[in-house]
């Protein structure tokens, strides 16, 4: 009996350490699912003011054209000026992202169809002005028009910042800036936003003009440099002579570019003339530069008419709101993150029903 006893005690105390592990678990699974549902439930709060941010800057956009006034301008370099353009009705800026452009819509003197012309923005975004760089170009009306004939206090009509050649300041992969000319004025504005906001981004700017004369931002980039030491610029003058703030002289290269950058993982952005922007990318792709690592822009010179620019720049209407795909994809991620450890694989399935209800909320 005795025996029969022990063995009955045994196995009821086997069943209560059993049932015990097996509460246990379920307690630890229930306190992770919670967990998880609070971390789901935080994510979507914090998507929703993002969304709401996002939508408030949206609505600072204007459809067509705006007044803007010229507050000044500054020499930049021989032939290259920058305007800072304040808003007439007082009203604050969007954000924009750092490469975008503006659109604006010039009537020469003499001329009944109104020109249209697109620049980029060199600033920083702020809520109270827009910088553009731009070139006197010989024999170019719009230009000789906007160097002679637009003083302080002129009123110009602007569209709003567009455009697809632009960084997010806050990632992490090492950027290649390779600019001529004027094409330094978008990364103007990306260089400055990322020192804005204080990013670690690493920044190799690469800036090729013909001589010290047309050297443009030359002692903001060297305030910029001693501001950030994740920036790196280098100056190459093309005309061969070397001066003071010439690191190198010739034609961008891409044994050039090999030697000073060592490996072609950055993102790389090139901006500026037409050839030299052709030229850069085929050399960059025959390195093995992905396509996708590879963005270009060439800065316009060419005139056209109001009709025909407007439609070049329209932004189809079936394109998805890039606020709206921001914020879904970060609910997603946070999501599959949590997700992925395994005790809690099981209540992350009914957790996640979260998720469609608030992209639905979303769209």
């Amino acid at each position: 009996m005795q025996i029969f006893g022990a063995l009955f005690l045994s196995i009821v105390v086997g069943y209560v350490a059993v049932m015990a592990a097996q509460l246990r678990r379920q307690f630890v699974i229930a306190r992770q699912a919670e967990e998880l549902s609070l971390k789901l439930l935080q994510t979507q709060l914090e998507a929703a003011s993002l969304l709401k941010s996002q939508r408030e800057e949206s609505q600072l956009m204007w459809n067509g054209f705006r007044d803007f006034q010229v507050h000044g301008t500054v020499g930049e370099a021989k032939n290259i000026t920058s305007f800072y353009l304040l808003p007439h009705d007082g009203k604050s800026l969007p954000k924009f992202q750092p490469g975008q452009s503006l659109i604006l819509r010039l009537l020469l003197p003499g001329s009944d169809d109104p020109i249209e012309r697109r620049y980029p923005i060199s600033s920083s975004p702020s809520p109270d002005y827009f910088r553009i760089t731009l070139r006197r170009t010989v024999g170019d009306p719009v230009s000789d028009f906007l160097h002679k004939e637009v003083t302080q206090h002129t009123i110009l009509k602007v569209g709003a910042p567009r455009g697809e050649f632009c960084i997010d300041p806050t990632l992490y992969r090492p950027l290649a800036l390779i600019a001529d000319d004027v094409g330094i004025a978008p990364f103007m504005s990306m260089i400055e936003s990322v020192v804005a906001t204080h990013a670690r981004r690493s920044i190799t700017l690469i800036y090729s003009v013909r001589n010290q004369e047309e050297h443009a931002m030359r002692h903001r980039l060297n305030e910029l440099e001693d501001l950030y030491h994740n920036l790196r610029v280098i100056t190459v003058f093309q005309d061969g002579a070397p001066s003071i703030g010439c690191d190198h002289t010739g034609s961008v290269s891409i044994e050039m570019l090999q030697s000073l950058l060592k490996s072609n993982n950055f993102e790389f952005f090139v901006c500026g003339s037409n050839s030299m922007v052709t030229n850069t990318k085929s050399a960059l792709r025959r390195w093995g530069v992905s396509r996708w690592n590879l963005f270009t822009e060439a800065i316009e010179t060419e005139i056209s008419t109001a009709a025909e620019s407007t439609s070049s720049h329209a932004v189809p209407a079936s394109t998805p709101a890039p606020e709206t795909r921001s914020v879904v994809s970060s609910i997603r991620n946070a999501a599959n993150v949590v997700a992925s450890t395994p005790a809690t694989k099981t209540a992350t399935a009914a957790a996640l029903v979260l998720v469609p209800a608030a992209v639905g909320s979303l769209g």
